[in-house]
Parts: structure tokens; sequence; C-alpha cells
């Protein structure tokens, strides 16, 4: 008996209270700050700033216009003031204000019906009881029940529980009544970033003038205006979890704001990531892209190299008519006018035609490469440097040692002498030597790889010859 007086007295109590919350409704236009970190995989950190009056004892406070992706379980509601508050519970309510959401939450209430007379322009009003919204509206007249479409709809209020914006409302308890500086923090689903670049090759391709722009992608499902923005380049590692999305460790959360005038993307080390830091607030609205500078430099040195790769095997194609991969070497140093970690996107190479006209030689992926490496841009394969490869004789000299003698033919259709690097991958399960070569080779015995440079002048063919043994493991 003691304990049951004890729960109804504290329900009792807790009922009250409840009756005497504080309401606190804080828009999006009461931010005092915004900024947004995003990374590479749909994926953003939202640190706002807002000033908020609270009322000693409880407060329920409605954060209007946070992200309608909101990963609700990351969010942290914390005091700038030094005035601590004690969190009850928080509510993400993203049940939207919609045409469809009204009926929904209408279903079993009267509404009012709206409808035009076609022969007279008359405005017809009924009142009617929403039976059902399944598929179209069913609804139940005095003398009738009617389904299908109907021109207008009239509410007498907005149901219970439906939102103009996604809210994140918070139950907390606070000590005394003041104004609040708090800072909510939340990760949030539908953002994306990426990397464009755009070189311009000289006439005589041993340079190019290169632009990087930062493409931003807002598909939150809400707009934010004035934010100031960072980006994390680098694969973060997240956890997954069963029929929920992606996890960031929390750790990740804090993440210090800096920011440079001068123009242009700021690049700083963060942990073993970087973050490329925009100079000037920007609003990002929802379904919008937008683009922004990274980098803008001239005279990079470029190293043009025609390629041919081919895997060893026993059975060779004789004949086939095989096209150079055309591939453009580019060293990330300050010496070369780079030396700034760029981040993984889509490079396009393009050169002027004799009309001064761009035109485009071809577009390859960059992975994220730092200062100091080296990054390889493939634009295709070229029309007029091509080779043929033919078996030209093989023995058994053992059960398991071959002798192998091939003719690769390069041709140049070019009005100029060109270089091509020949590489034959043989394979790590057998071991190999070279018996005979017409042209010197360079060898890799760790990775198995044999490989020639051979110049090939204007118009004209050359022919490598080289004899492999290869003796198999099995």
């Amino acid at each position: 008996m003691f304990k049951k007086t004890l729960l109804a007295t504290a329900l009792i109590s807790t009922s009250l209270a409840m009756a005497n919350t504080n309401t606190v409704v804080s828009n999006d236009e009461n931010r005092e700050a915004l900024s947004i970190t995003i990374y590479n995989e749909s994926l953003a950190l939202i640190n706002e700033t807002r000033n908020i009056p609270f009322k000693a004892g409880l407060n329920n406070v409605e954060l209007k216009g946070v992200s309608a992706q909101i990963r609700a379980e990351t969010a942290l509601l914390t005091s700038l003031s030094k005035m601590p508050f004690n969190v009850i519970e928080q509510n993400f309510d993203y049940d939207l204000l919609s045409p469809h959401a009204l009926l929904e939450k209408a279903v079993g209430q009267e509404i009012e019906i709206i409808r035009t007379n076609p022969a007279t322009g008359e405005e017809i009003r009924e009142t009617a009881t929403l039976l059902s919204n399944n598929g179209a509206p069913v609804l139940q007249f005095k003398d009738r029940i009617e389904i299908g479409a109907f021109d207008k709809f009239a509410f007498k209020s907005i149901p219970e529980g439906l939102r103009d914006r996604p809210t994140l409302s918070v139950l907390l308890n606070s000590e005394k009544d003041a104004d609040n500086k708090v800072q909510l923090t939340y990760l949030t689903r539908g953002f994306s970033w990426k990397a464009d670049y755009t070189a311009t090759l000289s006439d005589d391709e041993k340079t190019l003038d290169l632009s990087g722009l930062i493409t931003l992608n807002n598909q939150s499902g809400t707009t934010f205006n004035n934010a100031k923005l960072q980006l994390v380049a680098g694969d973060v590692n997240q956890v997954s979890q069963s029929a929920q999305p992606v996890m960031l460790e929390a750790r990740m959360m804090k993440s210090a704001v800096a920011y440079d005038m001068a123009g242009g993307a700021v690049e700083e080390q963060f942990g073993d990531y970087h973050l490329y830091k925009i100079p000037f607030a920007t609003d990002l609205k929802n379904n919008q892209t937008k683009q922004v500078a990274l980098l803008s430099t001239q005279n990079v040195p470029v190293q043009k190299e025609y390629n041919f790769n081919q895997y060893y095997s026993y059975t060779t194609q004789d004949g086939q008519n095989l096209k150079a991969s055309v591939l453009y070497r580019l060293e990330n140093s300050k010496e070369n006018q780079l030396g700034m970690p760029l981040p993984k996107g889509v490079f396009r190479m393009y050169k002027n035609d004799s009309s001064g006209n761009a035109l485009l030689l071809g577009e390859d992926t960059i992975n994220h490469t730092a200062e100091n490496e080296e990054f390889v841009i493939n634009t295709g394969d070229a029309f007029d440097v091509s080779m043929t490869k033919t078996l030209k004789d093989h023995k058994a000299i053992s059960k398991n040692v071959t002798q192998y003698t091939y003719d690769v033919v390069f041709n140049n259709a070019k009005d100029s002498g060109v270089e091509v690097n020949y590489t034959s991958f043989i394979g790590d399960d057998s071991n190999w030597q070279l018996l005979k070569t017409s042209q010197p080779m360079l060898k890799d015995q760790a990775s198995n790889i044999a490989k020639w440079t051979v110049k090939v002048p204007a118009k004209e063919k050359v022919t490598l010859t080289y004899t492999l043994q290869v003796s198999s493991k099995y």
C-alpha cells in the first residue's frame, strides 16, 4: 500500500510539473553562429549557437530548422554561458506539414469540402467525416459516402504533432531564469562534397595550367544560411549498424574551426586527415549544388607517356593491334607550382586547337594526394601510337621449363618521334629469366616485371625481340 501511494504521488508531481513546463520556440533565424563540417561520404557535422531564454524549472525547447536527416542519437545541447541545465529527454519531430500529412492526421475527424460548380463557378461548401485516406480520400457526408478526388479541403486547425520544419525538441531543467547561449552539435546525412580539377595543356605538352573547384551538395532537406564551411578529406572509419545508417565515432565531433580571409580554400592537417576551410560564410540551399574555389596555378610541369601494359600468359593473340595508353605524370610539389594536399576528385584535361578553342583530351579520377606524391592522369588511348605482339617461337626445355620468343612491333604514325614504355607482368607463380633482347631492359625481380623504354621515330616502326625462359612452380 505504501509503495502504491509513493507511485501515485510521483505521477501526480510529474503531471503537475509537465503542466507548468515553459515552452520556448527557437527558429533557425535565431542562430547566432553556424558551422558545417562536411565529410566525403554523405555525412556532415553541424555546430550552431543560439541564445534562448530559459525559465527556472522545466523547459521544452523547440529547436526548429535542424537537418531533416539529423541523426538524433548524436545530438548534444550544451551551455556556453556557464549556466548548466539537465536534459531530461530529446525528440526529433520530422512529421512535416504537407497536404498528405494533413489528411492522414484528420482521419476520423470532420473537415470541410470545397467544390466549384463548373457551370456557374459558384463555390459549394459541405462538411464530411474523413473515414480513410488510403490511396484516395473516403468521405462520409450526411446522406452518402464518396470516394475520389475533390477540389479543396479546409481544416479547422493544424493537427497536433505536425511541424512546418524539422524540429528537435529538448525537455530540460534550468536552475534559474536567464538567457542562455547554447551550442547544438549533431551529425546528419544528406551532405556531400567532391573536388573537380580542370587542366589546360600547353601547346608543347610540357606544362599545364590547373584550377580546382569544390562541389558541395545539400540533400539534407533543410536550408542553412550564413554557414561557415570546412571539408574533411580522407576516408573516415564508420561503424555499420543493422537497420541504421553508418555512425561516426563521437571523438570526430570535436574539431577546431579557423578561417583565413586570404581567398580560396585554406588547408590544414587534422589528425590523419586534411581540412579545407572556406574563408567566407555562404548559404547552402536544400537541393542545391554549389561550387567554391580550391586552387589556381599555372605552368605546372607534366611528363607525357605512351604506355603498353601486357600480362604474361601461355596463349598470346598474335598480331592483335593495341593502342598506347596516354598518361600524364605530375608531382605534387611546391617546386612544380603545387604542393597542396589534393583531395580526391575528377581531373579533366583540355588543350586548345589551332583556332584557340579548348577541346577535351580526357578525364580521370585522382585519389587523395599528399604533398610530394606523384599522380597520373590517363586521358585515353593514342590514335597514332600502337603495337602488335607475336609469339615467334616456343619450346619445352623440361617438364616445367619453357622458352618463349616474342616480336613486339611499335608503330608511330605521328609527325614527331615518341618514346613508349612497354611493360610485361610475368606473374608470381613462375620463375623466369631473360635470355635474349634486342633492346636494353629494366627488370624488377621483386614484382616480376620486365620493362622496356623504346624510342620510335616519326612515321616509323621499331621491333623489339626478346626470349624468356619460364620455370613453373607447379
